[in-house]
């Protein structure tokens, strides 16, 4: 039956209700299984109820594990360029000073407690003028031959640019010494009589001796001298002034300084190359005053043993610890230590090794020498060590400046063998005004450019006596006789040759007549040893060297030639009587001879007695070769270097 009057919606209104929350019970229903409302939002991704501990166990052990990492990755960070910011705070600095704008409180009197004025002007700085370090005084020179030890080309390749291919590694040298004041620099800084620095320039800094410079002129053929050059020193050899760069600030010249107070030794007074045979290296003064022939047995072991006690002073210095050395720019390490990452992976430093070998050597030296002196009756007193040798200008960074007279030497090594030289010095002292620019006269040109300057260089010194370094062959005629006379003589002339081996000259003496050519053999003792460095150690060689009684040679180490062959390729082409006519030595006037040779570039030589005999090299050569026979084979394995050289790297091999 229809119902009249209701319309179809409200016919069926409950079912529509009914139909509408049977959706929304659905819809909720599903939601439940089809979506995750529970999930834990954790970053970048959604966790069930139920796994959030696994989650957070997870992340604990992702913090663990960084925490536990050694090499962890680091955030890039800015550098900063401390020194830079130092020089450059120290260039904008000037000489105001900063006035407080009123009195922090009431002042009080002190010159009325005390009765007398305490108060004390500052020194001025409008007196100030550059450092004129004084000069050098009593240069001399000296020159001589010897054999540099194999080991120490080895270890050092530079040495082969003075040495032949093969051993025997003969060099020609000249050393050169001076002596300088130090009161006299002392000097030279006071208001009174020098620039008027003031102490408080270089109070801080210290004032040290930090290069010792030498330059040569060569004797030309006509007698002039050739342009000043300077010195070849030996590889190795500590040189603090090529150490700083250009861009150095006063840090960096304060803390060079104090590397040369605890080294001042090396630097004033380096050391000679290692050699094994020859004559033993001498300062230049002691070997011009004392001829090695004219001392008596007991002079020449005084003598010896005061070189060895110089020598084995000077490395027991170097070998300390100094924990106030500060290492060289750019090193990374303390000075004497090895690099654990380069070709000393053990922790050993081959070169504090030798030098303790060394050490030990000159400690037996000097006790057989002082037994030697002890037999011949004379006493050797027994020196005692200071506490720190040769530390005094590392206590003192001004100490220089208390000495009367310091001994200041060098060595080159770049001379030509048979050439004449002269030699001048000079001393590098550091610049008190280095970097006081601002606080110096502005309008004064050269004393804003001697602030500019890290060190100041003294007067160069007058010219020293020439000196002769030895050719390595020599030939000089003795005697001559020309053909003729009551007994109708042959033509002949003594020739004595001469020849560096092993370190001294080799001499031959014979009878040449006119067509012969000048050479000869000559016997040599025995005992001289070649040593291959890279078959036998230093120690080994030293060893078997040393050894009172020596059985065979180990294997790298071989006995020279009994038999020296000398042939200078020139021949006597005759021998004549001089046209001009020499007084003899009661006045009277007699007839030279004179002997033509021809050598080995073809030209023609007139060598006469009276000339070759009275020359200074005939006088070198021969002393040499008398002294020859006195000298034995040295063990090898010195030292090759300074034993500061490390502390001061050119600026070149710098990092």
């Amino acid at each position: 039956m229809k119902l009249k009057g209701i319309n179809p919606i409200e016919q069926h209104v409950e079912k529509l209700v009914l139909a509408l929350m049977a959706l929304v019970l659905l819809g909720v229903i599903a939601m439940q299984f089809l979506t995750r409302p529970n999930d834990v939002d954790a970053g970048s991704r959604a966790i069930a109820p139920q796994d959030i501990y696994l989650e957070l166990e997870s992340q604990a052990k992702s913090i663990d594990s960084q925490l536990k990492d050694s090499s962890p990755a680091l955030p890039d960070v800015k550098p900063i360029d401390l020194a830079e910011r130092y020089r450059q705070a120290l260039a904008e600095t000037g000489d105001r000073r900063l006035a407080l704008t009123a009195p922090l409180g009431q002042g009080v009197d002190i010159s009325s407690v005390l009765g007398t004025d305490i108060t004390q002007q500052a020194a001025s700085t409008e007196s100030i003028a550059p450092l004129k370090a004084p000069a050098t005084t009593g240069v001399v020179a000296s020159s001589q031959w010897a054999t540099l030890d194999p080991f120490a080309v080895a270890a050092v390749p530079a040495y082969a640019d003075f040495v032949p291919p093969e051993q025997p590694y003969d060099f020609a040298s000249v050393s050169v010494e001076a002596s300088f004041s130090g009161t006299a620099l002392r000097d030279a800084l006071s208001p009174e009589k020098g620039a008027g620095i003031p102490r408080r320039f270089y109070q801080a800094t210290g004032i040290a001796i930090v290069g010792f410079e030498a330059e040569r002129q060569r004797l030309l053929p006509d007698g002039s001298w050739g342009q000043a050059e300077p010195i070849r020193t030996p590889p190795g050899t500590a040189q603090p002034t090529r150490s700083l760069p250009r861009d150095a600030g006063l840090a960096d010249l304060t803390n060079l300084v104090a590397r040369v107070g605890g080294v001042s030794e090396d630097i004033e007074r380096p050391m000679f190359p290692p050699t094994i045979a020859g004559p033993e290296w001498v300062p230049p003064s002691e070997r011009v005053a004392v001829d090695e022939n004219s001392l008596s047995e007991v002079e020449r072991l005084q003598r010896r043993l005061t070189q060895r006690e110089a020598e084995l002073e000077r490395l027991e210095n170097a070998a300390q610890p100094d924990s106030r050395r500060d290492p060289a720019p750019g090193s990374g390490k303390m000075p004497g230590r090895s690099d654990p990452g380069g070709r000393n992976p053990g922790g050993r430093d081959p070169g504090a090794d030798r030098t303790r070998e060394r050490i030990d050597a000159l400690r037996d030296e000097i006790d057989a020498l002082r037994r030697q002196l002890r037999e011949l009756g004379q006493d050797a007193p027994v020196p005692t060590a200071p506490a720190r040798p040769g530390r005094a200008s590392q206590d003192a960074p001004d100490a220089i400046l208390s000495k009367e007279s310091v001994r200041l030497w060098a060595h080159d090594l770049g001379v030509e063998p048979g050439a004449t030289y002269r030699y001048r010095t000079r001393v590098v002292v550091n610049n008190p005004l280095y970097r006081k620019g601002p606080v110096l006269n502005q309008d004064d040109a050269a004393l804003q450019q001697a602030a500019l300057q890290p060190f100041s260089r003294g007067e160069w010194s007058e010219w020293s006596d020439p000196v002769v370094v030895g050719a390595r062959e020599y030939f000089f005629v003795s005697n001559a006789s020309p053909q003729g006379g009551p007994a109708g003589r042959t033509a002949s002339a003594t020739f004595e040759i001469f020849r560096v081996f092993f370190g001294s000259y080799r001499k031959s003496t014979l009878t040449l007549t006119p067509g012969d050519p000048v050479e000869t053999s000559v016997r040599m003792p025995s005992g001289l040893f070649f040593m291959d460095p890279g078959v036998v150690d230093a120690k080994a060689a030293a060893e078997f060297i040393q050894a009172a009684e020596r059985g065979s040679a180990p294997a790298g180490v071989t006995e020279a030639s009994g038999r020296l062959t000398i042939d200078l390729g020139a021949y006597v082409l005759d021998i004549v009587t001089s046209p001009v006519q020499q007084p003899d030595q009661f006045g009277e006037m007699r007839v030279v001879p004179e002997v033509l040779v021809r050598d080995q570039s073809g030209a023609v030589l007139a060598r006469s007695p009276v000339s070759d005999v009275s020359s200074p090299a005939y006088e070198q050569a021969s002393r040499s070769a008398s002294e020859a026979s006195k000298l034995a084979l040295r063990a090898p394995g010195q030292p090759a270097v300074s034993p500061a050289a490390e502390l001061f790297p050119p600026v070149d091999a710098q990092p």
